[in-house]
């Protein structure tokens, strides 16, 4: 596996022309996707710094959700919107005491941020390790590790979903069995909004809508 000292020559050409183009710290870019060696690791601080720089956004934007004391995971959102006013708003997760594939143990914070922006840039269409124009024309293979991307992403969509409709009072202890949760409300929701009853088999861009549907939500003036 490669890591920060040890690059290949298109590992060095990749970092070499991000940081002519952007002026991030070389560094800090990893490369720790075991199915795709070109592929870069990078902080949220790079990740925004390339993001806002490329003049593919009108806005880019990545801040603190909460912390998931259960599972003990920190939760970032971020959202960026392209020159067609499309927005596109993605979760990230990161588990306290989380290491990197190198054995490295980041900042959770930064991580989660990252993992955020990472998603939100995809589902924009945005490619970073293209973003650096000189590195257009470098033969680099696949993306392999984007279905295990969207599963984690996905994970923290669902798992933020359900917090806010706790939060909104719309997911409630059952009368029944306080040890259960009554959906009724929540799904009430999700049907009155999104004509379904259930956000499983929905994609990132119709999780987001949900996200930001509740994130609106104002209980007190739909009890009115």
């Amino acid at each position: 596996m490669s890591n920060n000292n040890i690059r290949t020559p298109v590992q060095q050409e990749i970092v070499k022309k991000l940081v002519e183009n952007f002026g991030i710290d070389g560094t800090r870019v990893l490369f720790l996707n075991p199915d795709d060696h070109s592929d870069p690791w990078l902080n949220s601080k790079a990740l925004l710094t390339i993001a806002r720089q490329s003049g593919d956004f009108k806005q880019v934007a990545t801040t603190y959700s909460e912390y998931i004391p259960l599972l003990k995971q920190i939760v970032w959102s971020s959202t960026v919107v392209d020159q067609h006013d499309r927005g596109y708003t993605r979760s990230g997760v990161a588990t306290i005491g989380e290491k990197l594939p190198n054995q490295e143990i980041p900042d959770e914070h930064d991580l989660a941020g990252s993992r955020a922006l990472r998603a939100a840039l995809d589902d924009a269409g945005f490619d970073v390790t293209k973003a650096a124009p000189a590195v257009l024309n470098l033969n680099l293979p696949p993306n392999e590790h984007a279905v295990a991307q969207e599963a984690e992403c996905r994970r923290a969509d669902l798992a933020r979903i359900h917090i806010l409709a706790t939060q909104k009072g719309l997911i409630v202890p059952s009368q029944d069995d306080p040890s259960r949760n009554d959906l009724a409300g929540y799904r009430d929701f999700l049907q009155h909004n999104f004509g379904i009853n259930t956000t499983a088999g929905m994609g990132p861009a119709d999780r987001a809508r949900v996200i930001n549907a509740l994130t609106e939500y104002d209980p007190i003036a739909a009890a009115a």
